[in-house]
């Protein structure tokens, strides 16, 4: 039997999420037709307000589905930040001692 790439739930919030997000660019076109009728403005932006927070909330829930499956955690994240953060001081250290001009004759570098 094949391995799914994603779980059903996993594949949902995405689909779920697609939807959402061209609702919203949708909105742009409903609210300049509904200019002149008061009452389908109020509703198509409390309509897309409300999708902007299904959206924001989707995403949190797709970014803790992932981080789960991927096995992180935020003490993992933490560490690798670190580490990442190591490496670019000494890349950058290494980097700007490269770019420096030789020494005259007679001086040293520290």
């Amino acid at each position: 039997m094949a391995m799914k790439a994603l779980d059903d739930l996993t594949y949902d919030v995405i689909t779920v999420l697609k939807n959402k997000a061209e609702a919203l660019e949708a909105y742009e076109t409903y609210l300049r037709d509904a200019e002149q009728d008061e009452e389908l403005l109020t509703l198509f932006r409390r309509m897309r307000r409300d999708d902007e927070e299904h959206v924001r909330v989707l995403k949190e829930a797709l970014a803790r589905r992932l981080d789960d499956e991927l096995g992180y955690d935020e003490e993992d994240d933490d560490e690798d930040y670190e580490e990442d953060d190591e490496e670019e001081i000494e890349s950058a250290s290494e980097n700007e001692n490269q770019r420096r001009s030789p020494p005259r004759r007679g001086e040293s570098r520290p």
